[in-house]
């Protein structure tokens, strides 16, 4: 798929207050788990090999008030930056802590394959309250800056877009995404990385918008 936009971006779209408002309501109502990679459960020798993949802890947003801030800035940047995806539907908002010495690597969040009846993945989070994942793919990947940069080193957003992300030529660093507030879209399958954080602590939220699988 030729794309004209890799990304679209919005440089501080949510005020510092919006920002503050969804960290406390993390820290009073969400349990903080470790990140793992994909759904389903894992055995505890099974995070070795996790974490040095993906090292951070996770929460969740679900709230309706919150895809009422966020969706109309997905809608935007699909038309905005021409790609024009048919979605319907958005995931569970996954809350990130980074703190020093966790990252991402190169990664994309399109796993290839639509989501599943919960029947086949009887362990899964994403079970029978999830109807409305079955048979979608992910489309659009949108992460939200909820920390100042003032406060943290290193935990970069970048992207690559090339068919190898470990190229340096076709690698992005997303200064975009740096002030507080900033909202970045992107198409799921655009491989990209949050690099090691070397100062401080680093909270985002991620969302991931679904759609049928492409024709």
């Amino acid at each position: 798929m030729n794309l004209n936009n890799y990304f679209w971006y919005f440089k501080s779209a949510l005020s510092d207050k919006q920002c503050d408002d969804i960290l406390e309501y993390i820290k009073t109502t969400s349990k903080k788990e470790r990140a793992k990679i994909g759904i389903g459960t894992y055995a505890e020798e099974d995070y070795q090999d996790i974490v040095n993949q993906r090292n951070s802890d996770v929460s969740w947003l679900a709230q309706p008030w919150f895809y009422q801030i966020l969706n109309p800035y997905i809608r935007t940047a699909n038309t905005n930056a021409g790609w024009n995806f048919e979605w319907d539907w958005s995931e569970v908002a996954q809350f990130t802590h980074y703190k020093k010495g966790q990252f991402y690597n190169w990664h994309n969040d399109d796993w290839g394959t639509p989501y599943c009846d919960a029947k086949e993945y009887p362990d899964s989070t994403y079970g029978t309250h999830h109807q409305n994942y079955w048979g979608k793919i992910r489309k659009i990947s949108t992460t939200i800056q909820l920390t100042d940069p003032k406060k943290y080193g290193g935990g970069n957003l970048e992207f690559s877009f090339g068919s190898r992300p470990d190229k340096k030529a076709s690698t992005k660093l997303c200064t975009e995404f740096r002030p507080r507030g900033s909202i970045v879209t992107f198409p799921s399958f655009v491989h990209h990385r949050i690099t090691k954080v070397t100062r401080g602590e680093r909270n985002s939220l991620v969302c991931w918008s679904l759609g049928q699988p492409w024709r």
